[in-house]
């Protein structure tokens, strides 16, 4: 398997991510997704509950700030106008797909595509941005973010029995050092690379 270098770099105040791989993973990785549909995972939110608020209006109403708008965790800063906001799949369901999500029934799809526990009120830039990534391949631009996203993803991972490669793993962990890091005020140096 090709070795995956991650390198973390701050320019002008931004940290960015840059991920290089081999051609052999990644030919790999776009033949898994070809078979992937979104239709896989049902026609839209769903009101699994029963209260007439399908799961996007139910994860607005939960999310908003009082008179204020939504917070954006992944770009840290408020969102006042709802057509500026997105909600995004925590695990994106294109990875899910490829990551076990594909032998499960269609009903176990729609489920996982309408859990709370698997999305986040976000700008839509910022949802646009990650596509269908992991976090191997993409970070929130909100540094403070990170451990809340990496925990997350992780923990929808593991509820749902998706499984992950060495490679993804380790540089979750390596992304998770540097988050604690950051939290606790330590200096992230220029470059930091995960293996």
């Amino acid at each position: 398997m090709p070795e995956r270098l991650l390198r973390v770099f701050e320019w002008t105040g931004v940290l960015t991510l840059v991920l290089l791989m081999g051609a052999a993973l990644l030919i790999s990785c776009s033949a898994r997704a070809a078979e992937y549909s979104r239709d896989a995972f049902g026609d839209g939110w769903l009101d699994l509950d029963g209260d007439g608020f399908d799961t996007r209006e139910e994860m607005l109403a939960l999310s908003a700030i009082t008179g204020r708008g939504w917070h954006g965790l992944y770009s840290g800063s408020l969102i006042d106008d709802p057509g500026r906001l997105d909600i995004d799949h925590v695990v994106p369901l294109a990875w899910a797909w490829s990551h076990g999500a594909n032998a499960w029934t269609r009903e176990r799809r729609m489920v996982f595509a309408n859990d709370p526990l698997n999305l986040l009120v976000v700008h839509l830039s910022a949802n646009r941005s990650k596509g269908s990534r992991g976090p191997d391949e993409w970070m929130p631009a909100n540094v403070a973010a990170w451990l809340v996203y990496l925990d997350r993803f992780v923990t929808v991972v593991h509820r749902y029995g998706l499984v992950m490669t060495d490679d993804e793993i380790r540089v979750i962990r390596c992304l998770r050092r540097v988050a604690i890091d950051h939290g606790l005020g330590i200096k992230v140096g220029r470059f930091v690379t995960c293996r």
